[in-house]
């Protein structure tokens, strides 16, 4: 995975010892400016990077969490918790808003500066992918039903 936002370029990247990295490197000089473990599905927009992770307890629901954190301090910023295991599908970013599909069905609208919900709606059957644009945000879910709505 590559994504290029605010002059730094983001890449999940397997290394030779198959270990599984995120790294941020400043896009003009090639300076790298955050490695962490990861291979969890991300975005980056206004220098934070967003990353899901999915706990699965042995007893009890799943349960999908999205997380923010500063690309330079790489300190966290928010936490969001969501019900329902979905890893799959990737959170994308514009205009300050992240986009992410959660295991409850449901597509959320969040800001990026603070994890508040600007807008939810949930779909008929789980989220396999998103799309978005400048003015519209689609889903598809497992029904092959693909939803637009206004970003």
């Amino acid at each position: 995975m590559l994504e290029y936002a605010d002059g730094d370029v983001y890449a999940s990247v397997v290394t030779s010892d198959a270990e599984s990295v995120s790294v941020a490197l400043d896009a003009a000089t090639g300076r790298l400016l955050r490695r962490a473990h990861s291979g969890a599905p991300f975005a980056a927009i206004s220098g934070m990077l967003f990353y899901v992770s999915v706990d699965q307890p042995a007893t009890g629901s799943a349960s999908t969490t999205l997380s923010a954190k500063y690309v330079r301090t790489g300190k966290p910023a928010w936490t969001r918790m969501f019900q329902g295991e979905d890893d799959n599908v990737v959170p994308l970013g514009a205009s300050g808003i992240i986009y992410f599909g959660a295991g409850n069905r449901a597509v959320y609208a969040l800001s990026a500066a603070t994890g508040d919900t600007l807008w939810s709606q949930r779909l008929a059957a789980p989220i396999l992918d998103l799309a978005v644009s400048a003015r519209t945000v689609c889903a598809l879910d497992q029904n092959g039903t693909v939803y637009a709505f206004q970003a």
